[in-house]
């Protein structure tokens, strides 16, 4: 909650902002399941249309890409979800971006944060 609010309170970032409602979403929700995980490529597409690359966004949009495929069966076969452990990682990458992206465009001076 507090990474969605600290990227829509700000004007513009688009990409970030969308991203964080797909991965947000998708983390929040109790009744998301394996095949709700398509959405996870709408959100790397939007991360991919930021500028710049912090260290290990590829590999974790790599895993990320791949987690619809092999969630399941992984999950089935090691009776361990691990998709759970790639969403916080999603959400703190995305955290990372958040704080780079306001550092670069902070609010204004005297400007109302509520």
């Amino acid at each position: 909650i507090t990474l969605a609010w600290m990227v829509w309170r700000r004007d513009g970032h688009w990409a970030l902002k969308g991203a964080v409602f797909f991965f947000g979403t998708l983390s929040v929700s109790p009744y998301a399941f394996h095949y709700d995980l398509p959405a996870i490529g709408l959100a790397i597409a939007l991360l991919a249309a930021q500028r710049g690359v912090l260290p290990g966004e590829p590999t974790l949009a790599a895993l990320l890409w791949f987690a619809p495929l092999v969630h399941w069966p992984l999950a089935k076969s090691l009776s361990l979800p691990l998709l759970p452990v790639l969403m916080l990682a999603a959400l703190w990458m995305l955290w990372r971006r958040a704080r780079r992206e306001i550092a670069r465009d902070p609010l204004p001076e005297g400007a109302h944060l509520g």
